[in-house]
């Protein structure tokens, strides 16, 4: 079990013999860390590798949900800088043009 994977029906069995083994504990009959629990896995091994595995696992999701978080910072950033530089290209200054000439301009004949 030490570094293994371990599926979790196995591990919530251990779980309950340990439990089980607590229960039943005394003074005369004390609850050992090196009495074993699971083909070769003494209860102190198997309680190291269930803390560090939940760990290792808890602050990688931690390190995922931060990434992802950044990503989609950056591309936001990016996506509005996109944006303004689209709206920057396509603004037109307004141009008022008539083909009709105005009142007080003089026209010349043809």
């Amino acid at each position: 079990m030490p570094g293994e994977k371990v599926d979790t029906p196995n591990v919530r069995k251990v779980l309950h013999r340990m439990r089980q083994r607590w229960a039943e504990h005394t003074p005369s009959n004390p609850f050992s860390l090196s009495e074993e629990v699971d083909n070769g896995v003494t209860v102190g091994e198997f309680c190291v590798d269930f803390l560090m595995h939940n760990r290792t696992q808890r602050y990688t999701k931690r390190e995922t949900k931060l990434r992802q978080k950044q990503i989609s910072s950056v591309m936001a950033e990016r996506a509005s800088e996109v944006l303004q530089k689209e709206q920057e290209e396509k603004e037109v200054i307004p141009v008022r043009m008539s083909l009709r000439p105005r009142k007080h301009q003089k026209t010349s004949p043809r």
